[in-house]
């Protein structure tokens, strides 16, 4: 069925439209005219018209523009006044600026009253034309003789709202990536079609945006789905949602903006900050200043304060001087710590995969593969740390990480469920990680718990620095300890590196503190009695066992007529942890195992009753000789 209302172009209007495309010279369309018809009824226009059958008013356009769903549509507006009227309308005329016909129009029939008549209003008519090229019409509008639609003006506003920065605000903001489609639930509300929603997680952000949720493909919303009005700056609130309810969030995306290409950024200026309202003493905020994150620390650790502070009244040390002195129950549970001591002598060897005895207290462990040699260096005068003369040194030789330093604390209670500081000085001629751990083990016997490791780690290189590791220990509540006792808590240094290398360690303390505090540095002659717990000889401090010395020995006089067994006590200088292990030396030789007679005549003692604070030697003499005369050295190791 044919239209019974229709526009067609004219002759005149399709050849100057033609000639517009052809020579780029726009077509200028200026006025629209109305008629009442032939003799006051229908007829149909043709295209040979040049003029309407009987013009009644003509008035300038009031709109121009192409259609925004069809954009071979033109469309023209004419806004006949309320002070114009009195007649009736069947046809509707285009024309140009030259006064030629561009298109004629079969219009329903409307009557255009005057005031006179008794009713009076403004008549909006329009005419759409389709032509194969819009930009061959100049689209412009005489703006003195503008009078708006309502849908003109509902148009206008909408697109004019749309470049605002404030956007209508949405129902829920995502959380994650999503599908943009169907009907789904998001920050734990169950959408519906028709419902906005801020996507501003997607795995490519060119994604993001506010979009129109829907049964099927989501579609951008009409405020945001052009580049026009997706700016930098643009703001949308979120009505609700388990995370992002009543939140405000902002697109931080700079100019130029192509919609579809340009990754689109949403950071939230305003809304939950994620904890409980309070009163805190440290709170972490984001790159706004929102508050998101409160706690109560009541340790130096838990204000992320470090050593490397500035020093002065306004250090970290200063400051917090109040929590450190709260912490520090006891002081440096490691015994020679400052290297003071050296009662095995100021060198050695560790053949691999062994462990021996270096400094007092301090053993050098090698892997299989790796052996090592240690020895005792020496500060300058006055520049060791904390008032030390010296400190251990080890080359390790091999391709085997894992060679270490350590030292047993006795007792596995030491510490146990608390937080412990260990801090030192330390270097290495290779660059690498060392691995600071503290083991508490439960000893040997019977069925005695796992041992606990807990490790912290610090990259040691060229030239000493001090180092801290704070770890918390693990309570040793329910735990079994083995029915021979030994339990220990063992400090450990290994190194990672896998060639050669020499390591240094000065300076070492374990302490129960959220943080290292001073140096507890004993007398020596205190260190000296702590080390004799566990290993003394009868030699001097400065004399290693095995030296041909007879200042010191333990000499025994008794003159014996006869040939006749002999017993003497000889009673340690410190009360050792358990009944140690003794081992005899000759002074006139160092042999281990043997004794000199007052001839100088090897004799070969038997130990007799050995426990922590002395022990028992016998031998038998030869006829007519007296006294007898030996070395000793007492381990009580753990």
């Amino acid at each position: 069925m044919a239209n019974e209302f229709f526009t067609i172009l004219t002759a005149t209007g399709r050849n100057k439209l033609a000639n517009a495309t052809a020579t780029a010279t726009p077509l200028s369309l200026t006025q629209m005219a109305v008629g009442d018809g032939d003799n006051g009824a229908y007829y149909s226009p043709t295209e040979a018209q040049t003029a309407l059958k009987h013009e009644v008013w003509r008035g300038a356009i009031n709109h121009l523009a192409v259609d925004a769903n069809n954009p071979n549509w033109i469309v023209a507006e004419l806004v006949i006044p309320d002070d114009v009227g009195g007649f009736y309308i069947r046809e509707v005329g285009l024309f140009d600026s030259a006064g030629a016909m561009i298109a004629v129009g079969k219009f329903p029939e409307s009557y255009k009253p005057t005031l006179a008549a008794g009713s009076n209003k403004q008549l909006y008519v329009r005419m759409i034309l389709e032509v194969a090229n819009t930009t061959a019409v100049t689209l412009l509008v005489d703006p003195s003789v503008v009078l708006a639609t309502r849908q003109y003006c509902d148009d206008k506003v909408a697109s004019e709202i749309n470049k605002l920065d404030g956007k209508q605000s949405v129902l829920v903001a995502t959380t994650a990536a999503i599908a943009l489609t169907g009907l789904q639930t998001i920050d734990g509300v169950v959408l519906a079609a028709g419902d906005r929603v801020l996507v501003k997680d997607q795995a490519q952000a060119k994604d993001n945006g506010i979009y129109v949720v829907a049964a099927g493909v989501w579609v951008r919303a009409a405020d945001a789905d052009a580049a026009i009005e997706v700016t930098p700056g643009l703001f949308v609130s979120v009505e609700k949602g388990t995370a992002n309810a009543d939140s405000i969030w902002q697109l931080v995306t700079d100019a130029p903006i192509t919609l579809g290409v340009t990754n689109l950024l949403w950071e939230m200026v305003n809304g939950k900050a994620g904890i409980t309202a309070g009163t805190y003493r440290q709170v972490t905020v984001d790159q706004r200043g929102r508050v998101t994150g409160g706690t109560n620390p009541t340790t130096r650790a838990g204000y992320a304060l470090t050593d490397a502070a500035a020093t002065g009244a306004n250090s970290d040390i200063t400051e917090l001087n109040a929590v450190v002195k709260g912490s520090v129950f006891r002081k440096n549970a490691i015994i020679n710590g400052n290297f003071d001591i050296w009662q095995r002598g100021s060198s050695g060897n560790v053949v691999s995969g062994g462990a021996a005895y270096g400094p007092d207290r301090w053993m050098i462990f090698t892997p299989t593969g790796v052996t090592a040699s240690w020895a005792r260096s020496a500060f300058a005068v006055g520049a060791g740390y904390n008032e030390a003369k010296f400190y251990l040194g080890a080359t390790f030789t091999g391709i085997i990480s894992g060679s270490n330093f350590r030292q047993r604390i006795e007792g596995v209670e030491t510490f146990a469920g608390k937080t412990v500081t260990v801090s030192f000085y330390a270097y290495a001629t290779v660059a690498q990680v060392c691995t600071v751990s503290l083991r508490q083990n439960f000893g040997t016997g019977g069925a005695p718990s796992a041992e606990v490791l807990k490790s912290g780690s610090v990259n040691i290189g060229a030239g000493f620095q001090k180092f801290t590791v704070t770890m918390g220990l693990d309570s040793i509540a329910g735990k079994v300890k083995g029915t021979n006792g030994g339990d220990y808590l063992e400090l450990i240094f290994s190194f990672t590196a896998t060639q050669n290398f020499t390591a240094y360690l000065a300076s070492v303390q374990v302490e129960q503190c959220e943080v290292a505090t001073e140096f507890d540095r004993r007398h020596p002659q205190q260190e000296l009695a702590l080390c004799q717990r566990y290993y003394e000889k009868s030699y001097d401090i400065e004399t290693p066992p095995g030296t041909v010395t007879a200042e010191g020995s333990v000499t025994s006089l008794a003159p014996i007529a006869s040939t006749s067994a002999y017993a003497f006590s000889t009673q340690f200088k410190v009360t050792k942890r358990v009944a140690p292990s003794i081992t005899i030396y000759r002074p006139s030789t160092g042999a281990s195992g043997a004794g000199d007679q007052n001839d100088g005549t090897a004799k070969t003692p038997a130990i007799g009753k050995i426990g922590s604070h002395g022990f028992e030697v016998n031998f038998n003499n030869d006829a007519g000789k007296y006294g007898f005369a030996f070395h000793y050295a007492a381990a009580a190791e753990l």
